[in-house]
């Protein structure tokens, strides 16, 4: 056995084998968060990167492809789900268009499958840039300091403050992370278990 084949082997297998973890990790909560009524993003994105792993383990350039697709789909979903707010799209897509980069390194590439083309190339490239531009480009428009809020994140707050429930990560669509639980006073403080 060649360097070249000992090499495509365990990349394979590292890489192939996290990606399909993440899509089985996924998956599972994705299934049980439908159950619950909630978004089949996460199930879809788990389906496609477990079988994308399937197919990088194998050496199959259709894992590529797969994951491409997923990772195109995040984006559209992140930013359909919380529009340009940096602060919100990070968890998002940060991680999927790590993977992304990873599997657009020319070296790690040609280890991962045993033909490469131009499509599967550009398709994991462009997708991995879409994710990384979104990033970007809502960083840029994000105030690093706003010491007035606006009128709109003012009505946010109010609106938040009228209700008791932590109903969306943050708190609530805003991301105040603010609690208006009127029962907790300086006077039972002490008694929180």
């Amino acid at each position: 056995m060649g360097k070249g084949t000992v090499a495509s082997r365990w990349t394979r297998w590292i890489v192939g084998g996290f990606v399909g973890f993440i899509g089985a990790v996924l998956a599972a909560g994705g299934a049980y968060l439908l159950a619950l009524n909630g978004s089949a993003y996460y199930l879809v994105a788990g389906l496609l990167c477990l079988v994308a792993g399937f197919f990088l383990l194998r050496g199959d350039r259709r894992g590529l492809w797969l994951y491409a697709a997923m990772l195109a789909g995040t984006v559209a979903w992140s930013v359909w789900e919380v529009g340009s707010a940096f602060w919100q799209l990070l968890p998002r897509l940060a991680g999927p268009a790590t993977i992304g980069f990873v599997l657009a390194v020319p070296r790690i590439r040609r280890w991962l499958t045993s033909t490469t083309d131009k499509a599967s190339r550009f398709a994991i490239g462009a997708a991995t840039a879409l994710a990384a531009i979104v990033l970007a480009v809502t960083f840029a428009t994000t105030p690093v300091f706003e010491v007035e809020p606006s009128a709109s994140q003012a009505l946010l707050v109010r609106q938040a403050q009228a209700n008791t429930q932590w109903t969306s990560y943050g708190g609530d669509s805003a991301g105040t992370r603010h609690s208006t639980a009127a029962e907790i006073t300086p006077a039972n403080v002490a008694n929180l278990k």
